[in-house]
């Protein structure tokens, strides 16, 4: 007997294979056979006459019926997809695929494009929010639309944002590196190095990454009873070299720069003016620092647990899908000290400094 046409399969004829009624087949196959208690041995009959005839389940109806899509979506605020060798984002995206396969998970893709790089990617188009073909989803990229997330909070619909956000001061279901204490460690080193005079590039963000370093900066200037408000708040991609100058005159032996891009960056300012690290200086930055060297030298940083980040997002994730109604947590996961050669005790007292002109 010649077994109907995929595309023309229906439950009906699921059931009539397996020798089991239609009710039990659209059990199996909406993942409610536990709930009605239907035995292994059934629900195997149900599969094994899916795989049989070729039987696709469509998993759109499927969401429609209330039974999920088994579908993860994954929407972008910014281009994040790898475009060179150690990109920041490919960690993130390694760690949210895996999870998402062991977790029987497919992941869909939402870019959020208005097909114009002069409009903002949006969640919502027309009105619509368009990840709900998905079951939930995992949200990536700065800058977060704080309005956005507030909105998918309201609707109820399951997402988790990888990174610290909140929204009209309400935490967002997040998993984020934690930024505060990793902080806290690095200002540690350099204090247990000996120096008393630390000075801070702090940029002129408004985001809940900044803050959180900014947060564990003077948390630990103040329990180390260093110099305080050593700080310079600078726009752009880095601090000037009047900026860098300007902390090192003030007495600063030691520098703290948020991006490790932007520590290099400040490395090679200096070093045109005869400075050299860590003999002259140290430099940190508050970010993960492979890949970046300053003179040759390995900087010194914090690991972000970034591949793990995207693991934790999908698993919480998955755990707001199938338990809805509890509460959504912010999980902060550790960033471990990483002591390159950028940082050593201050300069002696009576050495001459180099001219900074």
């Amino acid at each position: 007997m010649t077994a109907p046409h995929p595309t023309r399969l229906t439950q009906a004829d699921i059931a009539r294979h397996a020798g089991v009624s239609q009710t039990t087949v659209s059990l199996v196959l909406n993942g409610r056979a536990g709930e009605a208690r239907i035995s292994p041995t059934t629900q195997e009959l149900v599969l094994e006459a899916v795989r049989s005839l070729g039987y696709t389940i469509d998993p759109v109806a499927r969401g429609l019926a209330g039974a999920g899509t088994r579908l993860l979506g994954m929407f972008t605020f910014e281009p994040v997809f790898p475009r060179k060798p150690n990109d920041f984002y490919h960690p993130f995206l390694a760690g949210i695929e895996e999870e998402a396969e062991r977790l029987g998970y497919d992941l869909v893709l939402f870019t959020g494009s208005a097909n114009t790089s002069a409009v903002p990617r949006s969640i919502f188009r027309e009105g619509v929010n368009r990840l709900r073909v998905a079951d939930g989803a995992v949200l990536l990229g700065l800058p977060s639309d704080r309005t956005e997330l507030g909105r998918l909070t309201s609707e109820g619909y399951p997402y988790v944002h990888i990174g610290r956000r909140e929204t009209d001061g309400d935490d967002v279901p997040s998993v984020a590196a934690d930024y505060t204490t990793a902080t806290v460690r690095v200002v540690e080193h350099l204090v247990a190095l000996g120096h008393r005079t630390i000075g801070y590039f702090a940029p002129v963000v408004d985001d809940e990454p900044t803050s959180d370093r900014e947060q564990g900066f003077h948390q630990a200037i103040v329990a180390s009873g260093v110099t305080p408000n050593l700080v310079v708040r600078h726009a752009g991609e880095g601090p000037t070299a009047n900026e860098v100058v300007s902390l090192l005159d003030r007495g600063a032996t030691a520098l703290v720069v948020h991006h490790a891009r932007q520590a290099a960056a400040v490395g090679e300012l200096l070093a045109q003016r005869g400075l050299d690290v860590p003999d002259d200086y140290s430099l940190v930055a508050l970010d993960a620092p492979v890949g970046h060297r300053v003179g040759g030298r390995a900087l010194t940083g914090f690991s972000i647990p970034r591949q793990e980040m995207g693991a934790n997002a999908v698993q919480l994730l998955v755990r707001r899908i199938e338990a809805p109604g509890r509460p959504a947590p912010q999980t902060l996961l550790p960033c471990e000290l990483v002591v390159g050669q950028t940082s050593g005790p201050p300069p002696q007292t009576n050495r001459q400094a180099p001219i900074l002109m």
